[in-house]
């Protein structure tokens, strides 16, 4: 028979196992757990029985908590935060990337300064984070990461999307940790219109954004490149690549894409990141008209700083920005317009030149992963602004295909399409934009009640030599009392069998029971 003690030590290995199936989601019984843990704990001085039990509880718990956590490998804030990233397997191949930089567009910002103590402040920052508990997942990068081994990173084609997928694996815990911590702000992809900029990743206030606000949360704007894009390492500062004769025409151009998002989502914050080497950009608060940028000393390779602690400090730096009331300092037509002849449209053989002052205000109206529209001025006048992302193939074909349909049909303006009021590139972020009479979506009901209208508005586009070919409630607009059609990216020529598809989609619509 087992000795007093055997039973006890039998007990407590119980104890932890189910607190250990309690931890791994198995269990719901931490009371139960709680209580047993009672008998195996030295009794406290407390000054009633009732605060005797409860803080027994607490100890024991907390007893078992810090056991079964240690046993299982996981991390406290600080540890978390503190650990090492690999580094990614370089591409070799010469293969060319289907998104690259574009170098067509003159968004200038007018220098690059030193960013003061971020490498003190950042060390600061982590040595106060927190101990315990420890509750966080250790960061693997590879499934069959053994103890002991080096973690590394998959072995994959080191494309942009891939560098993307990374850096989110990596921020992910980062944002998590910003939580607990009570820092009001996150990291996120940059797709489905969380921004009114087409970049890859955002930081954020916390929040659920919608299509109406979709820059109204954005603090920062995050910019991903390859390394074969990025060319820098640990090794050399931003300064001297700009410097260097042959990295410096490619550093800016990514520096520029990113700074025209800032401005595009009146983001006081930029990041840059290749994964190697990262750097975090400020826009300066106290004039909107100053286009210098502070840069930080920031890179993986560097041992000054936790590069997972560098993400963590971006993040409580935006969250006291958004209660400075930031972007509010920010907007977008307070930043100096670069010059117009570096915003050139090519339309078979026609060139357009933007010769209007564009303001995009934060309303959008409608997003997907490609395209925006907002609520806007051209000129001073109400407008709907229809952007495009610059770097997505199907997105330019797309623009290319509708701007000529408005160049084609000018006699149809305000007959049954919306006037085109400009067409261009949006200063500062060179984003791809078509300015159009503003008007109300259709509902399907709406349009059960403008049928007619509607049906005319469609022959008078047959009539001109073109169909629509994506007929739907939402392609129609009431502008000024008349019914028009818009989103002519799918225009084709108007041959009766694209004809009959028009007006039979249309019949559709009509006699739905919706």
């Amino acid at each position: 028979m087992a000795s007093v003690a055997e039973q006890q030590q039998l007990k407590k290995e119980q104890l932890l196992a189910s607190l250990g199936q309690l931890l791994a989601g198995q269990s719901l019984d931490i009371q139960a757990a709680a209580i047993l843990a009672v008998g195996n704990l030295n009794v406290l001085t407390c000054a009633t029985l009732m605060e005797r039990e409860v803080d027994v509880r607490r100890a024991a718990v907390m007893q078992l908590v810090q056991q079964a956590t240690a046993a299982a490998g996981l991390l406290s804030a600080k540890e978390y935060i503190m650990q090492p990233l690999p580094r990614m397997p370089r591409r070799t191949s010469d293969r060319a990337s289907s998104s690259m930089t574009q170098p067509r567009h003159a968004r200038t910002f007018d220098g690059i300064e030193e960013m003061p103590g971020f490498v003190n402040k950042v060390n600061e920052f982590v040595h106060r984070l927190p101990e315990g508990p420890k509750k966080y997942n250790k960061l693997v990068y590879r499934a069959t990461a053994t103890q002991g081994e080096p973690e590394v990173m998959l072995n994959g084609a080191a494309d942009e999307s891939y560098v993307q997928a990374c850096l989110i694996r990596a921020v992910e815990g980062v944002s998590e940790v910003a939580a607990d911590l009570g820092i009001g702000t996150e990291y996120i992809d940059g797709g489905s219109g969380r921004s009114a900029s087409f970049t890859d990743m955002l930081v954020r206030k916390c929040g659920t954004s919608v299509y109406a606000d979709a820059s109204r949360l954005v603090l920062g704007v995050f910019e991903v490149k390859g390394s074969w894009q990025l060319k820098l390492d640990g090794n050399m500062s931003l300064q001297a690549a700009l410097a260097d004769e042959n990295l410096g025409p490619s550093v800016a151009k990514v520096i520029q894409q990113a700074y025209g998002d800032a401005v595009m989502d009146e983001a006081p914050l930029l990041l840059v990141s290749n994964w190697h080497t990262t750097f975090l950009f400020s826009r300066r608060l106290d004039d909107v008209r100053n286009k210098t940028l502070q840069v930080s000393q920031w890179a993986w390779d560097s041992t000054d700083v936790p590069p997972l602690g560098a993400f963590l400090y971006v993040l409580h730096r935006a969250h006291q920005l958004w209660h400075n009331d930031a972007k509010q300092q920010l907007p977008r037509a307070g930043v100096p317009v670069t010059p117009r002849s570096g915003y050139e449209v090519q339309l078979g053989s026609r060139q357009v030149q933007l010769g209007t002052h564009f303001d995009c205000s934060s309303m959008c109206l409608s997003s997907s992963s490609n395209r925006r529209v907002f609520k806007g001025l051209v000129d001073g006048s109400p407008a709907a602004l229809k952007t495009f992302n610059v770097k997505d193939h199907y997105a330019m074909s797309a623009f290319v295909a509708e701007a000529s349909a408005y160049v084609m049909l000018r006699a149809k303006w305000g007959v049954c399409m919306p006037k085109l009021l400009a067409l261009g590139r949006l200063p500062h972020s060179g984003v791809p934009v078509l300015a159009l009479s503003l008007g109300e979506p259709l509902s399907t009901q709406l349009l059960k009640q403008h049928g007619t209208a509607a049906k005319a508005c469609l022959k008078g586009l047959h009539k001109a030599g073109f169909a629509h070919g994506d007929v739907r409630a939402s392609n129609f607009l009431l502008i000024d009392g008349k019914v028009v059609v818009c989103d002519l990216e799918t225009c084709c020529a108007a041959d009766e069998q694209a004809c009959d598809q028009d007006l039979d989609r249309l019949d559709c619509l009509l006699n739905s029971s919706s």
